[in-house]
């Protein structure tokens, strides 16, 4: 067995030569000049969950901090940066790193709580240090009593970070930098929360205080998913650099988040899993940012993780619940209450790429709107972009990753029995009843097609497909090899279900008398090129066979199971 240590989460003062990592280290080189002068008073970073944010700002931390330069010399002494003139800025800063991420806060007073939790050790290490005045521990007991109490004033809490900065500044007469990991988490947990404007605000007058032209400060960098920006979080400062998914080619910190093809094929490589480089392609590759196409770095990592075990190991969903998922959750169930799928996500679904107005601005009753709901998609990495010009986009679900987890939320939401157009395609498919099968697939495709639809078997497929997933009863399998050909639909019900699997060869008929002769037709390719042998014994014993003859909106199944041998 491969002995690479491939376990995420792990803080980088605790990576060592058997651990996965990409070098990322000349993030620092855009950060300053030549001289130690920044490059950029605040930069502001958005990108999805878990796609190496943290570990970017670990590693600026550990460079520049002062307190860990003895260690952080072996650590950086064969790195990328340390081939620059810039190794010489090493552990020559204070650092104030702040962590957000805090789920679960339910209102305005519990986010001032946990916002005092983040510089609790901040307090505490200017209390103990033997050279700071009485007058300032005083100063900070007081802070930290008043701080403490049942319910904080947002007053006493939004002065903290501008109050550190200053402390910093005077202790070690040298302008520290700030890094705040996960900045917008409270925003993202409250959005559907009556104190949002409270939040807005607090946060605004927080960072604005503290970043905005303060003398005291080398420079900031926050890290978030979202940008709070325009009239929001940072309507007052105008020295805010922002790097997004929306970042041209070559622009800075486009390399510095998510893994290349070029960065993972040494690890394929080494574990022997050359044969398996397309199918960790499809499934966690896929996201275009500053011209470069990315994998999610959590995603992968975990999956070598398995692989070195088990090569045979299926590939799965690797996001863990996030405040994303569970505000995108929210945001589905309000775009559902038409009782209909909307055009465009059965279409994303589908792998098909839509065009997009970019709204950041981000609120609960703008999210229930197309074009901020689409954005939000977009930076939380359920969408990439592959093009854009000015406030326009055109996007695509990036991998079979994520396009797997839109499905599991998408038919989380539709199972929850309010939907009875839903509920009755499930159980149309779930019972495999032959009339009420062709009766509800007519009445998707009018009303997800209700403009146009394309006249040709691979949109058929593809949609059909896509219906039948949305539902979960079966696994199902699309263009399948088979010795003799490509069968078009393979439907396999789960293990804890006690269902047949079946078969689906689909055609297309231009006029209502071709309905029968495309039957014969896809009956005589299911015998000639023996689809059947895609499934096992066991599937095939109990097996049903279904030709599909779609005419515009008309659908036609007929049961050819007793006759395909």
């Amino acid at each position: 067995m491969i002995d690479i240590n491939f376990k995420t989460g792990m803080h980088i003062q605790k990576i060592g030569n058997d651990t996965f990592y990409i070098d990322k280290t000349m993030i620092i080189d855009e950060l300053i000049d030549k001289d130690g002068i920044r490059e950029k008073e605040v930069v502001l970073v958005t990108r999805p969950r878990r796609f190496g944010k943290s570990v970017a700002l670990q590693t600026i931390d550990y460079f520049f901090n002062i307190e860990s330069k003895d260690r952080a010399c072996e650590f950086f002494s064969d790195k990328k940066i340390a081939k620059t003139d810039k190794i010489k800025f090493l552990g020559t800063r204070p650092i104030i790193y702040l962590d957000f991420k805090n789920p679960g806060v339910t209102d305005f007073n519990e986010l001032l709580q946990s916002i005092i939790y983040t510089f609790d050790d901040e307090i505490d290490k200017f209390i103990l240090n033997p050279n700071i005045d009485d007058i300032t521990k005083k100063e900070l007991l007081e802070i930290k009593e008043n701080i403490y109490k049942d319910e904080p004033t947002a007053n006493i809490v939004q002065d903290l970070l501008s109050y550190f900065i200053d402390l910093y500044y005077y202790t070690y007469k040298i302008e520290p930098i700030v890094l705040i990991d996960e900045y917008d988490s409270f925003v993202l947990e409250m959005l559907n929360h009556e104190d949002i404007d409270k939040v807005i605000s607090f946060y605004r007058t927080f960072f604005g205080r503290a970043l905005k032209g303060n003398r005291n400060l080398h420079f900031a960098v926050l890290a978030g998913v979202t940008e709070l920006t325009k009239n929001s979080v940072f309507s007052a400062m105008n020295n805010v650099y922002i790097s997004n998914v929306l970042d041209s080619p070559n622009m800075p910190f486009t390399s510095y988040f998510g893994f290349t093809q070029d960065e993972i094929d040494p690890y394929i490589k080494l574990l022997d899993l050359e044969s398996e480089r397309e199918r960790l392609k499809n499934y966690f590759d896929g996201y275009k940012i500053g011209g470069l196409e990315l994998y999610n770095p959590d995603s992968i990592s975990k999956t070598f993780d398995e692989l070195k075990l088990n090569k045979n190991t299926p590939l799965s969903f690797k996001w863990v619940e996030t405040g994303s998922q569970n505000l995108l959750t929210h945001i589905l169930e309000k775009r559902f209450d038409k009782k209909q799928l909307s055009e465009e996500l059965l279409s994303l679904i589908d792998k098909k790429e839509i065009e997009i107005s970019i709204d950041k601005e981000f609120n609960i009753d703008k999210l229930n709107k197309e074009e901020a709901f689409y954005t939000f998609l977009l930076y939380a990495g359920y969408l990439t972009a592959t093009k854009k010009e000015n406030d326009k986009a055109a996007v695509v679900i990036p991998n079979v990753e994520v396009q797997d987890e839109i499905i599991r939320l998408t038919t989380r939401i539709l199972n929850d029995g309010s939907d009875e157009n839903y509920i009755d395609t499930k159980k149309a498919f779930s019972t495999l009843n032959i009339p009420d099968m062709e009766k509800q697939t007519k009445k998707l495709f009018k009303d997800v097609y209700h403009y146009d639809i394309k006249n040709d078997e691979k949109t058929y497929r593809n949609s059909l497909a896509v219906l039948i997933n949305l539902l979960g009863v079966y696994t199902v399998k699309t263009e399948q090899n088979v010795s003799n050909g490509r069968l078009d639909i393979a439907l396999i019900p789960f293990k804890s279900e006690n269902r047949r699997s079946v078969l689906l060869e689909l055609k297309v008929a231009r006029t209502e008398k071709d309905i029968e002769k495309k039957h014969k037709e896809a009956l005589e390719q299911i015998k000639r090129k023996e689809y059947v042998t895609y499934f096992n014994e066991n599937q095939q014993k109990d097996m049903i066979a279904l030709t599909v003859v779609f005419n515009g909106y008309d659908v036609s199944i007929k049961d050819v199971s007793d006759v395909i041998y």
